[in-house]
């Protein structure tokens, strides 16, 4: 095989294999969601039943309007590791959709 050739045929196995290493890995997936008309935080992580944290309506500034136990416990979860992928608002609740790869 002539050089250039050569040189083409390994960058492109080298490429190929990246790729399907890349492709491999695995991901877990987390729901959390926050009610305003339950107040609380849903959490599920892998698919697995969601699990209710109790949200103190006393300990809220403004009970329609504040997130913080929201944006703490996302904050808590991307100091862990986690990254968000995407935001659901719907009209009575907010969820954020993560993502960590499996070690």
């Amino acid at each position: 095989m002539k050089s250039p050739l050569k040189l083409i045929f390994i960058s492109l196995l080298f490429l190929t294999t990246t790729v399907c290493l890349k492709a491999q890995e695995k991901y877990d997936y987390a729901i959390v969601k926050y009610s305003l008309s339950h107040i609380g935080l849903y959490v599920s992580v892998s698919g697995k039943d969601f699990q209710k944290i109790e949200v103190k309506k006393d300990e809220l500034k403004d009970l329609g309007n504040d997130f913080s136990p929201l944006l703490n416990y996302v904050q808590k979860m991307t100091n862990d590791g986690w990254r968000v992928i995407n935001t659901i608002n719907e009209t009575i609740s907010i969820s954020f959709i993560l993502e960590k790869k499996r070690n």
